[in-house]
C-alpha cells in the first residue's frame, strides 16, 4: 500500500474510533445576562450530542462543579441534538418565547461572571465533559487543533 494511502487509512480509522466514543459536550454557556441589574435566572448551559448514532440517557447525570443540577428521569439526548439546561425554566421560556428545543433546569447556585470550571458527570459520577470559561483572555476563541478524545479533556 503506498505511504499516502496508508496514512489516510490510519487517519480515517483514528477518526472512526474517536467518533465511536463520542459523548455529549458542553457546547455553549450564557453566564452573564445583559439585563440591568443582572438577572441570574437568565443563565443557561447548552449540551450537544456530537455522536452520529448514539442516544444518551441523561437521567441521573449532573453538573458537579460550577452549578448543581441532577438531570431528571426521562431526559435523553438523541444524535445531533441539543439540550438547554436553564437556571430557571420559566425565565428562559419568557426570554426565548420561540424556543422549541429540549429544556431542563432549576439548578442550585449561579455561574460566575469572572469564570469558573464546569463539570458534567454521568450517573456513576464519571466526568463526561468539563470546561473552564473566563471573562477575559482567549479561552473562547475557536480554531482547529489536534483531534483529542472528548472524555476527561479540559478545553481552553
Amino acid at each position: 500500500m503506498p505511504r499516502t494511502i496508508f496514512s489516510v487509512v490510519v487517519a480515517l480509522a483514528a477518526l472512526a474510533a474517536l467518533r465511536a466514543s463520542a459523548s455529549p459536550v458542553i457546547n455553549e454557556i450564557m453566564y452573564h445576562s445583559a439585563a440591568v441589574p443582572e438577572d441570574v435566572t437568565q443563565e443557561w448551559i447548552e449540551i450537544y450530542n456530537d455522536s452520529p448514532t448514539a442516544t444518551f440517557n441523561l437521567a441521573g447525570w449532573q453538573f458537579t462543579n460550577g452549578v448543581s443540577l441532577t438531570f431528571p428521569n426521562g431526559t435523553s439526548l438523541i444524535p445531533g441534538s441539543y439540550l438547554v439546561v436553564a437556571a430557571n425554566v420559566a425565565a428562559f421560556q419568557a426570554a426565548h418565547p420561540g424556543f422549541a428545543g429540549q429544556l431542563v433546569g432549576g439548578w442550585t447556585g449561579k455561574l460566575s461572571n469572572s469564570g469558573e470550571h464546569l463539570v458534567l458527570s454521568d450517573a456513576s459520577g464519571a466526568t463526561i465533559d468539563e470546561v473552564h470559561y473566563s471573562d477575559e483572555g482567549e479561552w473562547g476563541l475557536r480554531g482547529r487543533g489536534p483531534i483529542e478524545p472528548r472524555l476527561n479533556v479540559m478545553r481552553p
